[in-house]
């Protein structure tokens, strides 16, 4: 199973409301037909919101995240260049897969 992580930072979206937390989620999971599942979320000591997700391919789940953060706004916040982490087990660091100019950072789990 693939893991995935969105990260929203507050100081790059136009309303950090935690209805985010529910809303993103549900819009990913809604457009991937349930291909992509969510996981939990939780905020990490830079006080960015980490939303999780999992699926069992890997490429196939990127291209439906980015493609659900991609459809519009959510509570006025352009998503479509949120931080997207992907690591192949539940284990070590997520290697950030989109947006292009940040692909091959690292985000640390914040539930770990």
């Amino acid at each position: 199973m693939s893991s995935f992580v969105v990260v929203l930072d507050p100081k790059r979206l136009n309303n950090a409301d935690t209805d985010l937390s529910v809303l993103v989620p549900d819009a990913i999971e809604r457009n991937s037909e349930g291909f992509v599942l969510a996981e939990g979320w939780t905020y990490a000591d830079n006080e960015t919101m980490q939303l999780y997700f999992s699926c069992s391919n890997s490429v196939k789940g990127m291209e439906l995240i980015r493609k659900a953060l991609s459809l519009g706004t959510f509570k006025e916040n352009d998503l479509s260049h949120s931080l997207v982490g992907f690591r192949p087990l539940n284990t070590g660091k997520y290697v950030v897969v989109h947006p292009p100019g940040e692909i091959g950072l690292y985000i640390e789990d914040a539930y770990a």
